[in-house]
This record gives C-alpha cells, sequence and structure tokens, in this order.
C-alpha cells in the first residue's frame, strides 16, 4: 500500500463549502423494475424503505465498456498503486467455465458462490460505480501479488477480499472475492436474513457480534471510508460463530484522503454518492436530502425542510453510527428473539442516545438531532452551548463493550 493515511483529525463535517450538483447525483437501485419516472436522461427508480431509492443516468448502459486503462486510473486516483491482475474474457465463457451458485441479486446485478469463492457479476450500467467498490475493497484489505490468478493473502476477516477481477465482453465487470465463511458447505447468511427467517440468535452472541462491527467500522472509519449504506443486508453472519461479522457493499462508500484536506466530501470520487442510502437508516436531515434530491431529478421542487437540509447535509461518520443505531433497534423487533429483555432494554437505550432520542430518564423535552447522550458526554458543566460533536464508532465500541461485560457478569 502506498496510499497516504488520513490526516489524524476525526472524521466530523467539515466546513461549509460548496455542494454537489445533484444533478450528478447516480445512486443505484435495489429493485429496478419499479420505474417511477423517466424525466429527460434520468430515470427514477423506487424500492421500499429498506432498500436503496435511486437515480440512473439512461446514457450509462450506452457509454464504452470499462477498459484496463481506467480501472487502473480509478485506482491511482485513490493512492492505490498495487499491480492487481485484470482478466478480459467472453461473459458465455466466463459462465460456463465456472460451477455458479446464485446467493442473491439486486438492481447491480448479482453474487454467486463458485470454486470456494464469492463473485459479484455486475451488469454494464453499474461497473463504473462497481470499480468504486473494488476500490475500497483495497483500501480495507489490501491484495498481495504474485499468484495465478490474483488471489492475494487476506489481511483482515471482517471485511471483502479482492481476489481478481474480470473485464467481460458484454461490458459487465465480474469482481472475486475470497469466502466469508471457512467452508463453503455451511455458508452463513446475512443479519438481516437471520432476523427476518432465523434461527434465533443467543445473548451473547448478537452482544459480542456488534461489538466485533463496530470495531469494523471504527477501523474502517480511521481508513478514512465512511460506509455510507450500513443496514442489516450490507452484514454477513458467518456459519461459524467464532468468526467475525463481514461488512460489505462498499460500492456507496465515501473515502477521505489526506492529501484531499476539507474538500474530501466535494472530491468527483465522492461527490456523485452524497445522497445515497436506504431511506430506513438515514436520519431525519439526510432522510430529508435524499427526499430533495429525488424531487431535483423529477423536475420537481423540493419542499422547504428539503431544500434546507440540500443546503445543509454533508455526509460523514455519523451516517453509520445512526445507522448502526437503528440496526440495534431492529434487533428487538426480530419474530426470532435475539436477546434477553434485559439486553433488549440496554442496546434501545444505546440506540435512543446515539439517534438524538429522549430517554425515559430525561425530562420531556423536544428531541435534538444527533445531540443524545453520547453527545453530551463532551459537554462540560456550566459550558455555553456549542455545536458538539457526534458521537463516534469509537464510543459505540466502548457502549458496547459495557454491555457486554454487564452480560458476562450475569
Amino acid at each position: 500500500m502506498t496510499h497516504k493515511a488520513l490526516a489524524d483529525d476525526p472524521l466530523f463535517p467539515f466546513k461549509r463549502g460548496p455542494k454537489p450538483a445533484v444533478r450528478t447525483t447516480l445512486l443505484t437501485s435495489a429493485l429496478p423494475s419499479v420505474i417511477v419516472k423517466s424525466k429527460g436522461r434520468q430515470t427514477i427508480f423506487a424500492a421500499s424503505i429498506h432498500h436503496t431509492t435511486c437515480v440512473v443516468p439512461e446514457e450509462a448502459g450506452r457509454e464504452p465498456p470499462v477498459n484496463e486503462g481506467e480501472v487502473k486510473h480509478v485506482l491511482r486516483n485513490l493512492g492505490l498503486m498495487e499491480d492487481i491482475v485484470i482478466h478480459s474474457m467472453s461473459r458465455k465463457d466466463f459462465l460456463r467455465e465456472r460451477d455458479l451458485k446464485e446467493l442473491g441479486r439486486g438492481g447491480e446485478g448479482a453474487v454467486y458462490f463458485t470454486r470456494g469463492h464469492v463473485v459479484k457479476l455486475v451488469e454494464r450500467p453499474y461497473a463504473r460505480m462497481a470499480l468504486r467498490e473494488v476500490a475500497h475493497m483495497l483500501l480495507l484489505n489490501p491484495a498481495s501479488k504474485g499468484k495465478s490468478e490474483g488471489v492475494g493473502v487476506r489481511t483482515r476477516d471482517d471485511f471483502p477480499s479482492l481476489i481478481w477481477l474480470y473485464l467481460l465482453n458484454d461490458g459487465s465487470l465480474s469482481i472475486g472475492m475470497q469466502m466469508f465463511d471457512e467452508d463453503a458447505e455451511e455458508p452463513g447468511t446475512t443479519f438481516e436474513h437471520r432476523m427476518r427467517h432465523g434461527p434465533p440468535m443467543k445473548s451473547g452472541y448478537v452482544v459480542r457480534m456488534l461489538l466485533n462491527l463496530s470495531r469494523s467500522l471504527a477501523h474502517a472509519h480511521r481508513t478514512g471510508i465512511i460506509h455510507h449504506d450500513l443496514k442489516p443486508a450490507n452484514v454477513y453472519l458467518p456459519h461459524n460463530t467464532d468468526l467475525k461479522p463481514v461488512v460489505f457493499d462498499f460500492g456507496q462508500s465515501l473515502v477521505r484522503l489526506s492529501s484531499w484536506g476539507r474538500t474530501w466530501a466535494t472530491q468527483p470520487h465522492n461527490a456523485s454518492v452524497w445522497y445515497n442510502g436506504t431511506f430506513r437508516y438515514m436520519d431525519a436531515r439526510r432522510r430529508r436530502a435524499h427526499s430533495g434530491a429525488l424531487a431535483l431529478v423529477q423536475g420537481a421542487k423540493p419542499t422547504p425542510l428539503q431544500q434546507d437540509a440540500l443546503n445543509t447535509y454533508v455526509p460523514d461518520a455519523f451516517d453509520d453510527v445512526f445507522a448502526f443505531a437503528r440496526m440495534l433497534r431492529d434487533i428487538g423487533r426480530s419474530p426470532y428473539p435475539c436477546v434477553s429483555t434485559k439486553d433488549d432494554e440496554e442496546l434501545r437505550k444505546l440506540a435512543r442516545s446515539l439517534m438524538g432520542l429522549r430517554t425515559e430518564a430525561e425530562p420531556r423535552k423536544p428531541a435534538q438531532q444527533g445531540l443524545g447522550l453520547m453527545r453530551a458526554l463532551f459537554k462540560k458543566k456550566g459550558e455555553a452551548r456549542a455545536p458538539l460533536p457526534s458521537p463516534t464508532m469509537d464510543d459505540v465500541e466502548r457502549a458496547l463493550e459495557k454491555v457486554l461485560e454487564d452480560f458476562t457478569r450475569r
């Protein structure tokens, strides 16, 4: 790895600066078959609040296919100088030579198991967005050189690890990753699937899994990556409960490099994904900015609240913290009991504090977005009211360590 590490200042919002043009917003869809409206050169797709709602430029499928030079340019832009092996092949030959077992399918393409690997096959309109995910995987999990298909040694087991890249003749892209499980014959499942379909999880496992997840996200933030689309569907739980959960799908992530300074969020690599994400896992201001962006590309006028959010919302690490808090609340709503009543109360209390909601111990007063118990820790008695830093994943990790400590005492 030759890219520069982050500056040691935390991932808090940078000061006011130019906002990216909404017309350049490029979002990916989980349900591309449901078209809401076509306006000019952009098509709006609708999905449930549990999936990403997105805008895809109509010319995306008519652009020249991604080539090897473009791949290397994207990596160099992020300071990545690794010589990953890039293959070219016809799609027909690629599918014929591999015994593919479909794991899941979305708007971008499909994910498969094959020969002990995970393969993500991305359709042509989304290939350039997928290059962002490849770069983010290399930032979080550097690949080593030298093996036949570019297979690298996995440095971290809580993030996807790139092993090869195929540019197919129809413009689609195939990304090979190491298995998330030790044994391909006994695969795990996503956190969302486990909560929806069972089997039930033991309370101790859930608390330890959440603690490991918070540590993984804290590491990503220190590396300079904001996931920006964190949700249970993007967390993989291996079959072996001793293994850490795997955070994946970094296609919508933002990157902060020290060389970009305070303008990191408005860099071309980041500007196109500001308003991406899953509605349910956004805080109130981000939801309004997201809705306002969709209104603009449909030729509608945003409401005053949406316009204000468009003027003030800037992506930062708190986006992941809020989404994590929402996941804590999802646990108690699972039809399959995940945690004991006492542990659920502790997790809900932590979620409320992270989301800026009133707890039972607090006086009844209007909730202030982002000013929960965790932020109150930064304020000393007698100080004038001033902007306080949002809670970070490090704060979440410390809080979950206390929850786990209380659990082990019982």
